[in-house]
Order: C-alpha cells, then sequence, then structure tokens
C-alpha cells in the first residue's frame, strides 16, 4: 500500500512539474531605444539562446515616414488601404516580417502570441492578419484581429494570440525556422497609414513565447 502511494506521489510531482513550465520569450522586441522610426533590420532585444534571428524586416512596399519622426516606436508608412482583406498588403509587400530558427537538442512548441503594442492615426489601418510559414513562402492565417478607432494619433494594444493548438508550431525540431509576418491593412486613405510597433513606456512590443522539451 505504501509502495502504490509513493509511486502515486511521485507520478502527481511529475505532472505538476508540466504543469507548471511557464512559457519563455522565444523572441521579444523593446522599441524604447529606437530614434526615427526604427533600424531597417532590428534584432530581437530579449531572445533565448536556443534561437537565432533575422530580426524584423519592413516589406519593400513600406517607406519610412520622414516628416514624422517617431522615437520610441518601429514602423513606417503605406499600409494598405484595402478594406476587404490582407491580399493587396500581401501582394505589394506592405507588411513586417521575422522569422527564428532552433538551435537546441529539444523541440521547440510555441505558446502564443503576447498582446502587440502599435501606434496608428485615426485613418490608419485597423486590421492586422498574422500569418505563419515553415518554409518562408507558403503562409497560413493565424488570426486577424481588429482594434478599435482610435481619435488621434495614439497607443493600441491587441489581445494575446494563442499559438499552442497549431499543430504546425508545436514539437519544431532543431534547425527547423520558424516564419511570421503581421499584415495592416484597411487604412482610410494614401496619407497618415502609419503603423508602428511601440509604447511611450519602456514595454517590449512584440513578443513569441514558447517552451523547449
Amino acid at each position: 500500500m505504501k509502495k502504490l502511494f509513493a509511486h502515486f506521489m511521485f507520478l502527481m510531482l511529475l505532472s505538476s512539474v508540466a504543469f507548471s513550465q511557464k512559457a519563455e520569450p522565444i523572441v521579444s522586441w523593446n522599441m524604447f531605444t529606437q530614434l526615427g522610426n526604427g533600424e531597417d533590420v532590428l534584432l530581437p532585444t530579449t531572445m533565448s539562446a536556443e534561437v537565432k534571428s533575422s530580426g524584423l524586416m519592413r516589406g519593400k512596399g513600406l517607406a519610412i515616414n520622414n516628416a514624422l519622426k517617431q522615437p520610441k516606436y518601429w514602423g513606417g508608412k503605406g499600409f494598405s488601404a484595402n478594406q476587404d482583406g490582407p491580399e493587396d498588403g500581401i501582394k505589394k509587400e506592405k507588411f513586417i516580417s521575422f522569422s527564428f530558427t532552433t538551435n537546441s537538442a529539444k523541440s521547440l512548441s510555441l505558446e502564443e502570441i503576447k498582446p502587440v503594442r502599435t501606434r496608428i492615426f485615426s485613418i490608419g489601418p485597423l486590421n492586422y492578419t498574422f500569418q505563419y510559414s515553415l518554409d518562408g513562402v507558403n503562409y497560413t492565417d493565424i488570426k486577424t484581429i481588429t482594434v478599435e478607432k482610435p481619435a488621434k494619433l495614439a497607443d493600441v494594444v491587441t489581445p494575446a494570440i494563442n499559438l499552442s493548438g497549431i499543430k504546425d508550431l508545436q514539437k519544431i525540431g532543431s534547425g527547423k525556422t520558424v516564419y511570421m509576418r503581421i499584415i495592416p491593412w484597411g487604412a482610410k486613405g494614401a496619407e497618415y497609414n502609419d503603423f508602428y510597433l511601440g509604447s511611450s513606456y519602456d514595454y517590449a512590443a512584440l513578443t513569441v513565447t514558447g517552451n523547449f522539451k
């Protein structure tokens, strides 16, 4: 009886340890030290030792808004004004993208994209489509989020996005690369269609979390 009880307690302990394992930042960007709308290619400010990253990049269809310097923010202008979906933004490369490659003997399972901190005008893009790819060519939708229109140029925070239910993003083996992109769309015109990542406070703007097991 004592042996059975001890065995039961051991299994409960293992289960507790597994359940309590917290997701860690895999890649994370804090824009607080950025100047003039941010660097062309921005490496993560926080990154797991188990991955390497290509950095955050603007699509070729975007430009820097030299008339609007945004210290503490990273982004630009030229995001899609199409109201029907992200296809125009994808075709014209009006998106931001990043990737990371695992270098661990353990497999990586992604947990979530934490709330994204953005800055837009009242007539800027209000819809954000998040996508992933495992080959950098063929992308799959994760989710599209629509934010409330601000009254003026203002910070907007999106809800977190759960990744744990996406099979492709679980148990990712060593040497595999995950590509992600955010396609903002639905701006109201050719002016003030800016989109920035960042915050007026010293907070991470974009973070992907996960676990190595």
